[in-house]
């Protein structure tokens, strides 16, 4: 944790102070520092060794490679991100109006046999119900010969 942390903005300060807030053990904490020092400023280092190698006489073309490569993964992480949002939104989707009258006319039923109980959604059997809940409908929405599920 204390190694991955030193790659994450923030990360390194946040689990410094957690360490600390949580007794971390003050050698292993070092010792695991250390390595991730290591691991950062060697990377970092060859990096620009390679970078700079690269656009040697073109120094604008490396800096705008690393901006559009810095606004390209940012646009992905925020697409994945609001997909995700709207993926969770599509499951939490409410009950229509539909549904709804028909799950209280059901709970309502007095008829011998009907699942008076049941939540579910409207089932087949559940046909004695379907004039009622059209009614319940039209009341509920004027104008409209039928509302969509």
């Amino acid at each position: 944790m204390i190694i991955g942390c030193r790659f994450i903005p923030g990360g390194r300060t946040a689990v410094t102070l957690t360490c600390g807030l949580v007794g971390y053990p003050q050698r292993r904490f070092a010792v695991a520092t250390a390595f991730a020092a290591a691991i950062w400023a060697s990377y970092a280092f060859l990096i620009g060794r390679l970078g700079g190698r690269a656009f040697e006489d073109q120094p604008w073309l490396g800096l705008l490679l690393a901006l559009g490569n810095t606004v390209a993964v940012s646009v992905a992480i925020e697409a994945v991100r609001r997909a995700r949002a709207w993926h969770a939104e599509q499951q939490r989707q409410p009950l229509s109006a539909y549904t709804r009258s028909a799950l209280r006319l059901r709970r309502a039923c007095t008829r011998p046999g009907c699942a008076g109980v049941s939540t579910g959604p409207v089932a087949a059997e559940d046909k004695h119900h379907e004039a009622a809940v059209h009614a319940a409908d039209a009341a509920a929405h004027p104008g409209h010969s039928a509302v969509a599920e």
